[in-house]
């Protein structure tokens, strides 16, 4: 991490405008991943260890970063919480990790302590009722998930804990994985019928179409950085280095564009454009754009009281947001926010009526075809209904 730390200075130092320094979720969402892994099977496996023997798992490490940057005016102020409209729903009561949504199923990354071990779980699970539907038994790390080709992702490692990252792939008679040596998994898109995962200074290709786990890699100019891979509803895919987002062409696989960005990317925001955070302003950019200038590629802009952790769109047209209140994403206190499709028109932002969910620090969100969002909060499963 203190690399990366030193190449965020340098893109502080030689960024074409004026910017002040702000939190970077990122590290901040690594560190709670860990944080929230640390805690379920220390926990877990402590309260084992009394029935039967001290049973001892590698834990991971991890250190974080204070940087990023900041373009516009200072964030408002803290803002008192609001009470949820609906209270959030606990589905499912330890364990949990992280969860996302993709194929009309939630997939839910758990941890099952057994006599002598904890083990990673991944779940399929019935948005509506949430009954597990099938279940993975997993190899560590595991600590991010995604959803796409018709297949579960799931990745960790690269750091103090696990000095190797691994990326595992499960689909019903078919789970696969790839190592990367020393090297943290950044992240996984799909595009063109492939997989698209970020690693070092590395961006390596999958094509998993009938179980097989082809594999050819594109060379980036500099290192990746965790979240840092998206693919546009346009089919653009994009790299986060520390100083520049990187475009990719899926037919040539070669990086063919960069644009001079640091801001983390949050998710694919419709059309050409990805969601990320800069100053205090929740950004819909389209990279691409950036040549023409930044008012060009921005479109929706919405105002928020903290770093943006997580971002993912309603089913019903608004958009869930976890931000923290104030700008250290290690220590300052978070909320999940829904801002329905009327906020988000005109001059959109979180205020003191916006509804929410105070106090949870969830990193990944999965919304459901309800109007819902489900997500871990602490190590429960839980699902909330604005």
């Amino acid at each position: 991490m203190n690399d990366l730390e030193t190449l965020l200075r340098d893109s502080l130092q030689s960024a074409p405008m004026p910017q002040t320094g702000i939190g970077d979720p990122v590290a901040a969402v690594e560190r709670r991943a860990r944080r929230a892994r640390r805690s379920i099977a220390g926990g877990a496996l402590a309260l084992v260890a009394v029935v039967t023997a001290a049973v001892v798992v590698p834990m991971q490490v991890t250190s974080g970063s204070r940087g990023g940057v900041s373009r516009l005016a200072e964030p408002p102020s803290k803002l008192p919480p609001v009470p949820a409209v609906h209270a959030p729903q606990v589905w499912f009561k330890s364990g949990s990790v992280a969860m996302t949504s993709g194929g009309g199923s939630l997939w839910h990354l758990h941890h099952k302590v057994t006599a002598t071990k904890d083990v990673a779980v991944v779940d399929r699970v019935e948005p509506a009722t949430h009954e597990t539907v099938s279940s993975w038994d997993l190899q560590e790390p595991a600590d991010f998930i995604a959803y796409g080709l018709g297949r579960v992702w799931i990745w960790g490692g690269g750091d103090g804990g696990f000095p190797d990252g691994l990326l595992q792939s499960a689909a019903p008679g078919s789970t696969l994985s790839w190592n990367s040596p020393h090297q943290a998994f950044n992240g996984v898109a799909f595009a063109d019928g492939l997989a698209w995962t970020a690693t070092g200074r590395q961006v390596m290709v999958l094509d998993v179409s009938a179980g097989s786990r082809s594999v050819s890699t594109i060379i980036l100019p500099a290192a990746s950085m965790q979240n840092g891979i998206v693919a546009t509803q346009t089919g653009e895919i994009w790299v986060r280095t520390a100083k520049k987002w990187l475009r990719i062409d899926p037919a040539s696989r070669q990086v063919v564009d960069s644009v001079q960005w640091a801001g983390p990317m949050l998710g694919a925001a419709g059309g050409a454009a990805v969601w990320t955070y800069a100053g205090n302003r929740l950004i819909a950019l389209s990279p691409s754009l950036l040549h023409q200038g930044i008012a060009a590629a921005e479109g929706s802009r919405i105002t928020v009281p903290g770093v943006v952790i997580a971002v993912a769109p309603s089913s019903d047209g608004g958009l869930f947001v976890v931000a923290t209140h104030g700008q250290d994403a290690s220590t300052d206190p978070s909320a999940l926010y829904y801002l329905s499709e009327r906020a988000l028109t005109g001059t959109a932002g979180i205020n003191d009526q916006t509804p929410n969910v105070a106090g949870i620090q969830p990193f990944q969100l999965a919304p459901d075809g309800s109007g819902g969002v489900n997500y871990t909060d602490v190590d429960a499963g839980t699902r909330w209904t604005p």
